[in-house]
């Protein structure tokens, strides 16, 4: 899922936290199985991005609303081997006063 901008310039697609958790759902194979491809493809191929709030979303869903939840350590091979290094901005205090700055 890559889409272009105004040039024409392919963009990677931005993930959502629910394409994260459908990789780790079998109830739904047919989603789990399109969630993977998504995930794998912006992973290995560079065709998308996550926020930071996804990856606390994803997390809090894994730690705290499922009736398993995943072992901690599970979650953080997953963290470290596939959702860091899709992560675009990381958040700080210096991004928020730049945003409020932009937004004067």
């Amino acid at each position: 899922m890559i889409r272009a901008d105004r040039a024409g310039s392919a963009l990677p697609a931005v993930i959502d936290s629910n394409i994260l958790l459908y990789c780790f759902d079998p109830t739904e194979p047919r989603k789990q199985r399109i969630a993977r491809m998504l995930v794998d493809g912006a992973v290995h191929e560079g065709r998308g991005v996550i926020s930071s709030q996804v990856c606390q979303e994803f997390c809090n869903v894994m730690l705290h609303k499922l009736t398993v939840p995943i072992p901690r350590r599970d979650l953080e091979v997953y963290l470290e081997s596939t959702v860091y290094p899709l992560i675009l901005v990381l958040p700080s205090p210096r991004l928020f006063a730049e945003a409020l700055a932009i937004h004067q």
